[in-house]
C-alpha cells in the first residue's frame, strides 16, 4: 500500500488503496474499507502468517 505520506486526499488515498487490491467501491467507501479490514484480519488470522509470527520472520 502507498505511505500515508503520498499528497492526496483521505478519499482518494482509500480510492487508490482499494483499487491496487481490487476492492470495487460500489454502495460507499465505507463497506469497501469493511472488506478491506476483514481481509486484513482473516490473513492475518490465517495459520500461514501465524506461524511467520512465531519465528519471527515477519
Amino acid at each position: 500500500l502507498p505511505s500515508a505520506a503520498l499528497d492526496v486526499s483521505l478519499e482518494d488515498y482509500v480510492d487508490i488503496c482499494l483499487a491496487l487490491l481490487d476492492i470495487p467501491v460500489q454502495k460507499s467507501r465505507i463497506q469497501s474499507l469493511h472488506v478491506l479490514f476483514t481481509l486484513f484480519a482473516e490473513f492475518r488470522n490465517s495459520q500461514h502468517f501465524r506461524k511467520l509470527t512465531r519465528n519471527k520472520i515477519i
